[in-house]
């Protein structure tokens, strides 16, 4: 079991979810800002994907990042 500040979720195929954001913040994940913003735009204006894969895409980040957790950034020294 994985005990302590984490809380893991389980997705629609039984798997454990354990979200670790490394460089970016969990608001651009959640909100697909910052250096996200760009790779979506892109992608939901290209021909050649499937909308409804990035909004599916979209979707799963959001539920992701508002998993709660623990910030290593505030022990940072």
């Amino acid at each position: 079991t994985v005990a302590g500040p984490f809380q893991p979720a389980e997705c629609s195929a039984g798997r454990l979810i354990i979200p670790i954001f490394f460089g970016v913040e969990p608001s651009h994940v959640r909100h697909q800002a910052g250096p996200f913003q760009p790779a979506f735009k892109s992608y939901h204006n290209d021909k050649k994907v499937d909308k409804a894969e990035v909004d599916k895409c979209r979707d799963a980040f959001k539920t992701v990042a508002n998993i709660s957790g623990y910030s290593l950034k505030d022990d940072a020294t």
